[in-house]
């Protein structure tokens, strides 16, 4: 695991407005006046100057990654790209990256008030890659 990137990356979460944040899609279209998210198809726009996108913990890493701007990157290479940078195994990412059961969000929900009807939140996500960069959590 990059520590310095995972440091780095909850710098970035905590920096973002909330609604450029949605565990529940690599990339989202953010629609305000129905404050929904809408999952983009299968190339990626994602940008921290473009109000209407948004991202989960991957997508935020593919962007930072490439100075907080993608376009035109696969859908399905999200993952992998995110991994990659993060210097994650497949098991660690898919912990990090999907909100289950068998997830570091199910592992740590109480100590991040995460309760089962919540959406996680960027400031939440961003906690939890602080402490498991510094060793405090396992992934």
């Amino acid at each position: 695991m990059n520590k310095e990137r995972m440091i780095l990356l909850a710098d970035l979460l905590d920096s973002i407005k909330p609604e450029k944040f949605n565990i529940t899609y690599w990339t989202s279209d953010y629609n305000q006046d129905e404050n929904r998210h809408y999952c983009q198809d299968d190339i990626v726009d994602l940008s921290a100057y473009n109000c209407n996108t948004a991202g989960c913990i991957a997508g935020w890493a593919v962007a930072m990654k490439n100075d907080l701007q993608v376009n035109n990157v696969r859908l399905d290479h999200v993952e992998e790209i995110a991994k990659d940078y993060l210097d994650l195994t497949y098991e660690e990412s898919q912990r990090l990256f999907y909100y289950g059961a068998a997830s570091v969000w199910s592992d740590y929900k109480t100590q991040l008030d995460i309760y089962d009807n919540e959406r996680l939140t960027a400031s939440q996500a961003a906690i939890a890659l602080r402490k498991i960069a510094v060793g405090e959590w396992e992934l």
